[in-house]
Formats: structure tokens, sequence, C-alpha cells
């Protein structure tokens, strides 16, 4: 084990904890680990080395995910998301290089309180909505991603505000992170922010993430629409308070 490691052992049995909760959640509704792991990760690791791990994990358990989306996704509303939040990513890791942590933690939280006041209003389209407004939710998503490993809150609120079933929208947002994870862990290994701390974090980190993953997937009923809903706003709402305390 390299030495930075005896000081991240105290905590290692929240960090641990928190990641299996993160599980649960991304096997259940498809999102929101990164927003359950990411102000202790960043508080402990910092934001530099927080980040890319939060991806890293998220990248696993799209590996066990995404075989048994396929069947119930809507290629044609993954890509018009996941293109442009490809593009988006690098801007978010420039971003993450540059600014300072606290700002990008409180800034997190209010993205995510923003995204919970608007379900909270009940808005909701009826129709689904146009390449241009994916497109937009997916560049900001992927700007996120870069920035805080956070990138979920723009495109969940576009789906579940649409017309489309639970099981739709979690099929989605599957696929939709697993293709802005592999963009942003290439963008990352380029700008080397791959390091062996974060490396040896996925590798100790893994197992209990993917635990928590397969739990939560066996979970989730395609009938239970309003449960799925509610939760997600529920745990996006705390989320948020957590963020900026």
């Amino acid at each position: 084990m390299p030495a930075w490691f005896d000081s991240l052992l105290p905590a290692l049995p929240a960090i641990a904890l928190v990641t299996l909760v993160a599980g649960l959640v991304r096997g259940y509704t498809g999102f929101g680990a990164g927003l359950v792991m990411a102000p202790l990760f960043s508080l402990v690791l910092g934001p530099a080395r927080a980040v890319p791990l939060l991806v890293a994990l998220e990248l696993v358990a799209s590996a066990r995910l995404v075989p048994e989306a396929l069947p119930s996704v809507r290629p044609r509303t993954a890509l018009m998301l996941g293109l442009p939040a490809c593009l988006g990513i690098p801007l978010g890791s420039l971003l993450l290089i540059h600014l300072e942590g606290d700002l990008v933690r409180r800034a997190i939280a209010l993205v995510v309180l923003g995204f919970v006041g608007a379900m909270a209003a009940g808005w909701r389209r009826k129709r689904e909505a146009t390449r241009v407004v994916m497109g937009v939710a997916g560049a900001l998503s992927g700007t996120l991603t870069g920035l805080g490993g956070v990138g979920g809150p723009p495109v969940v609120l576009l789906l579940l505000s649409g017309p489309s079933s639970a099981a739709h929208n979690r099929a989605t947002l599957i696929v939709f992170f697993a293709l802005t994870q592999v963009a942003a862990t290439l963008v990352f290994a380029v700008g080397g922010l791959l390091v062996a701390e974060v490396l040896w974090g996925l590798l100790i980190l893994s197992p209990v993430f993917l635990l928590g993953t397969h739990l939560g997937a066996s979970r989730f009923e395609p009938a239970r629409e309003r449960l799925y809903r509610r939760l997600s706003l529920v745990l996006l709402a705390v989320i948020a308070v957590v963020g900026l305390v």
C-alpha cells in the first residue's frame, strides 16, 4: 500500500459505507451514485483525486448494468444526450484543475438543489424533448461530469419531466452514463488525473460498489413508477442539503 493510505485509513469505514449506499442508489435508480459519494470523497481526497475516482467507479457499475438495460433503452435519446455530454467533459476537467475545492462542492450542491426544486414543482412535459433541448442538457451534464464527477441532474430532470416510463428512463440513464464515463475516463487519463491514489481507491472500493449496485438493481420494479420518482426526488433533496452544509 502507498504511504498516503495510512492517513486515509481512519476514514475508510465511512468511505466504504457511503460507497455501498451509492451502489444501492445507482443500481435502483440508474443515477445518483456520484451525488452520494462526492461530498465525502472530495473532503477526504480533494476534488482533483475524488472526481476521477467517482467516474472510474461509475464506469465499473455501468459494465454491470448496461447489458440488462439495453432491451429497454431508446438509442436515439441516449445518443442525443450522450454525444454532447462527451464534448462538454473536457471543458469541465479544465475547470476542475483551476477551481477551488469548496467552490466546486457548493456549485454542485446548488445545481442539485435547483433540480430538486423543479421536480417538486410538479413540472412535466407531455411530449419528448427536442434535439436542441437534449443537446443543451447533455452538454451541461458533460461539463458537470468533468468538473465534479456529478453530471446527472440536467439529464435526469429532462427525462423524469417527460412522458417516458420509469423503465425507459432508467435504461436511458444507464447507457447515457456509460458513454460519458468512458469519455471522462479518457479525458482524465490524458490530463494525468488517473494518479496512483485514484487507481488504488478504485481497486479497494470496486467490490463494495458492485455489491451495492447488484442489490439495488435487484430491487427495481418497473411497475412502481411513483415510488421510483419519489425516491429520486428525496435522494436528491437530501444530497443537496448535505452538499450546501
